[in-house]
């Protein structure tokens, strides 16, 4: 009788506990979510929350105008550009995500949002003449999302992570529009220094634009010191002396050999003199120069490319 009598008096209790045990929900964090469930964003104003929407609508098209998505340039690889979003990386439960750094950089902290069902942990590829440092990310669970920042000796990371069952990224990596921005004008750079270097005086043709492909035959006084053309224009550089004397020959073109009869036939052309040098417009195959005073001549032909 004493049996029954303590059952009926624990009934109320175990009643009660039972109660208890199916009516309040239970959760893998509970206690996360006895502190999300509380007012406690009240404190925040119109402004503020103005700011967050611009912050997400900036996010999702970033100032690439790719948002949060990113690239993929090979089979498994995810490119963002640094600065353009705050990245979202995908990753899956039993899998890894590898986020590649620059060559070169060192990682100096990383930081995690949630460190109690993420894994990150640092790898390393490369030798110490190119060393390449890596972060390994691994979600304990789906449906899960936090941030990390990872500051390197170069630059600060911030990034978004995601956990999901339908799929993750692999390998990610960043390309950095300033060192592009750098590269080109390194480039630019030397294109301008090679162009003035090769430039010809007076002109504004390099000399790997140039053919100097000539034949001279004719009296040593008259001959150039350099002919070439550019496609377009043909320049003859003659002599200093001849200019000194005053005695600058006349430029004519040569349009057709003559036979042991007749003489060739000789036309006049159109040419600037700029100091010691002839420039004419076009390329004809064969010019002569002639002095007038001794009756000297110099014939400069253009040679066939073989």
């Amino acid at each position: 009788m004493s049996k029954f009598i303590a059952i009926y008096q624990t009934l109320p209790l175990i009643c009660s506990a039972a109660y208890w045990a199916f009516s309040t929900p239970v959760h893998a964090d509970s206690a996360y979510e006895v502190y999300a469930l509380q007012a406690n964003q009240d404190y925040l104003d119109a402004a503020n929350y103005a700011a967050l929407d611009a912050l997400a609508a900036q996010e999702e098209c970033g100032m690439d105008g790719r948002g949060l998505c990113g690239a993929v340039r090979r089979p498994g690889e995810v490119v963002f550009v640094y600065g353009s979003s705050r990245p979202q990386i995908l990753c899956q439960v039993l899998e890894l995500t590898d986020i590649a750094f620059e060559p070169g950089e060192l990682l100096q902290s990383v930081q995690i949002g949630d460190g109690a069902r993420w894994s990150v942990q640092s790898a390393l590829s490369g030798n110490h003449l190119g060393a390449q440092q890596h972060l390994i990310i691994k979600p304990f669970d789906s449906g899960l999302k936090t941030s990390l920042v990872v500051t390197t000796d170069k630059r600060t990371y911030h990034l978004a992570l995601k956990s999901s069952l339908e799929g993750f990224m692999p390998m990610v990596r960043f390309t950095y529009p300033e060192q592009e921005l750098q590269r080109m004008n390194v480039q630019l750079q030397q294109k301008q220094d090679y162009v003035a270097r090769n430039t010809v005086a007076g002109t504004h043709v390099t000399l790997d634009e140039l053919n100097f492909k000539y034949a001279i035959s004719g009296d040593e006084a008259l001959k150039p010191e350099r002919v070439f053309n550019d496609g377009r224009k043909t320049i003859i550089e003659l002599p200093e002396q001849l200019l000194r004397a005053g005695q600058m020959p006349a430029l004519l073109c040569v349009n057709a050999d003559g036979g042991l009869f007749s003489e060739d036939a000789l036309s006049t052309v159109n040419y600037r003199v700029q100091g010691a040098r002839y420039v004419l417009d076009g390329v004809p195959s064969h010019l002569r120069l002639l002095s007038g005073d001794d009756g000297l001549s110099c014939d400069i032909r253009l040679q066939a490319d073989a």
